[in-house]
């Protein structure tokens, strides 16, 4: 390897190493954290090409191609219904900016030391910052976006920390990837987000139940503890059971037609979304049609005018949101980059896998928000698909020296 190859591959796997660790442990605890991590992805793709043309191509890129292909449907999906009328063109940017990444990414062991740690650090750190918000008065604790999607960035921190933690040998190590992975489930508690709380039941219900299969005895013990301990928080925390009486509330608004609640908002949303697609199922009417077609729902007796004049911007449901903006096509997007990946981990390693579970917690996510529409949690989401993926593929070199 000559000076050149040797010095440009360095600062491939530095530039590579500080994204990934931004991606967990900045993206969601600084300001603008998504603007900082968009720069750190065209940098390091920029130096990932000049790297691929001096150096080992070899030792060059993630090769799961099928999850780049979902990547690239998502793609094709938007481009189409942007040319026909109008949808987000960052969605585009930030997607081929992700694909960029892997495709030039050095396949380098550290690399996977360096999103460990990214995890550890990430999963402390956000949990830090939720209890210093709540701390200084914040009801619902946010970050720098908003309470929704900050638990959603802390649930896959408490997957990633939660698998770590059973993949080290190390006590110590071990110990440490729990604290972080109870740092962040502080953090989703904290958020007052109902969304992500039920994803984060659903997936630890999920995992025991399918580990009882091997060992019922001790994975239903397990169940029944943190049965107790959940029950025990409903009537010791007047945060978890004001917001479970106040969803209780809001069902019972919904059945006497109130919908000035923030799920009876939510349901207006999803009527309003799937009659939307239902009227227009090819393309679906795009970004520039939805609030026209809130309008003329108004007239049609679709919707009510305290849902209009709300203002939702979004269908509240990544699959609806896509089905009414993009058309057909936008759900199939949909369901090849929050469903497909499941059958991928699953055939790549088990049912409960942190690739597995990582994207059945989204999915969760995505029936009450559209997490692949906002920056953060789409970064978070598929670096980590991404990453995972790399780490079991297991075909790097071993040695680097910086």
């Amino acid at each position: 390897m000559t000076l050149v190859k040797k010095y440009v591959h360095r600062i491939s796997i530095v530039l590579c190493s500080m994204t990934l660790f931004f991606t967990l442990c900045g993206l969601f605890i600084v300001p603008l954290g998504q603007h900082y991590l968009t720069k750190l992805l065209v940098l390091s793709s920029i130096i990932g090409v000049i790297n691929y043309f001096v150096g080992n191509k070899e030792l060059i890129g993630v090769s799961a191609k099928n999850l780049y292909w979902c990547v690239l449907i998502y793609i094709v999906a938007i481009g189409i219904s942007r040319l026909v009328h109008d949808d987000e063109s960052w969605l585009i940017r930030n997607l081929l900016y992700i694909l960029a990444f892997f495709l030039l990414m050095p396949r380098e062991a550290v690399l996977v030391s360096v999103f460990k740690l990214g995890s550890l650090v990430g999963g402390i750190a956000i949990g830090l910052l939720a209890i210093w918000q709540c701390h200084n008065g914040m009801l619902r604790v946010e970050g720098f976006t908003n309470a929704i999607l900050f638990a959603q960035g802390a649930l896959i921190l408490a997957i990633l920390n939660s698998f770590f933690a059973q993949e080290s040998s190390s006590l110590l190590a071990r110990c440490l990837y729990i604290i972080s992975s109870i740092f962040a489930i502080s953090a989703i508690y904290l958020s007052q987000s109902r969304g992500a709380w039920l994803a984060l039941v659903v997936v630890v219900t999920f995992v025991l139940f399918v580990k009882a299969i091997k060992e019922p005895i001790k994975y239903f013990s397990w169940f029944l503890i943190l049965s107790c301990v959940l029950v025990i928080t409903f009537y010791e925390s007047d945060m978890l059971r004001a917001r479970i009486l106040e969803s209780i509330s809001e069902v019972n608004m919904m059945e006497s037609n109130d919908y000035t609640s923030s799920w009876g908002l939510r349901l207006m949303a999803w009527r309003s979304a799937w009659a939307g697609f239902v009227d227009n199922p090819l393309l679906g009417v795009g970004l520039d049609g939805f609030k026209t077609m809130q309008q003329q729902q108004l007239l049609d007796g679709i919707v009510n005018k305290f849902y209009v004049d709300y203002g939702m911007y979004h269908a509240h449901n990544q699959f609806i949101q896509n089905m009414v903006i993009r058309g057909i096509l936008g759900l199939l997007a949909a369901l090849a980059i929050l469903v497909y990946p499941m059958w991928l981990f699953w055939q790549q390693s088990k049912l409960v896998s942190v690739g597995f579970i990582i994207t059945l917690s989204t999915f969760f996510c995505a029936l009450t928000d559209v997490p692949i529409e906002h920056q953060n949690t789409l970064y978070i989401y598929l670096i980590s698909l991404f990453f995972i993926f790399f780490k079991n593929e297991g075909r790097f070199n071993e040695k680097v020296v910086l």
